[in-house]
């Protein structure tokens, strides 16, 4: 996400908005409920499913053999060495120095990320939240009111349970690593062979 985006507040848009939401949850239960119902079917009478359909089994089946050639090459050893070597050069680093090594090993990953939290505007302030945190309300310096949203959540949940701007700077917890702030709580272990943890207790190892 390259940022939110911003524009004036308008006093119907927000009718606006729960109309829309509205009907996109009314429109996706009915899409699950009749995906539901064609499965239910199709046990019970033997009848062609949906989920049936040869270009959704073709996908399917590409997405397990693209997995099944990532997952080997990752086994080569020449991407065993690239891990080694990925480990060793931040091995004691302190933060500014990994940040160093990041900037020359991974230009693209530093000058450009995925992700840039939102920040209001110097001299702003936020009045609320609203849709899920996914938007802002927000009175700038000059005391317009316009409304700051993104497809993605603009607060997240520190640590200790309190909402805060987003923030993925990593705080040392022990033994873990734990985001500052996050729509979603995760954390990396110290030795990232021990795996990532998210809700519900699901671990990967990298």
């Amino acid at each position: 996400m390259a940022g939110a985006v911003t524009r004036r507040l308008s006093p119907h848009r927000g009718r606006r908005n729960t109309a829309v939401l509205f009907a996109i949850a009314t429109l996706g239960a009915g899409i699950v409920a009749g995906l539901s119902s064609a499965a239910d079917q199709t046990a019970t009478d033997g009848t062609s499913s949906v989920l049936d359909d040869s270009l959704i089994l073709a996908a399917a089946q590409r997405s397990i053999e693209e997995q099944g050639q990532r997952d080997a090459a990752r086994q080569t050893s020449a991407a065993r060495a690239d891990r080694a070597e990925s480990r060793e050069s931040y091995r004691d680093l302190s933060a500014s120095e990994a940040l160093d090594t990041d900037r020359r090993e991974l230009p693209q990953v530093v000058t450009d990320p995925a992700f840039r939290p939102f920040r209001p505007d110097p001299g702003a302030d936020v009045e609320r939240y609203r849709d899920g945190d996914t938007a802002a309300v927000i009175e700038t310096a000059e005391g317009e009111h316009v409304v700051a949203e993104s497809d993605l959540p603009l607060r997240g949940i520190t640590a200790a349970g309190d909402r805060s701007l987003v923030d993925l700077s990593l705080e040392d917890h022990g033994e873990r690593f734990i985001a500052r702030s996050t729509a979603v709580r995760a954390s990396l272990p110290d030795e990232l062979g021990a795996g990532a943890k998210l809700p519900y207790s699901v671990f990967w190892s990298v």
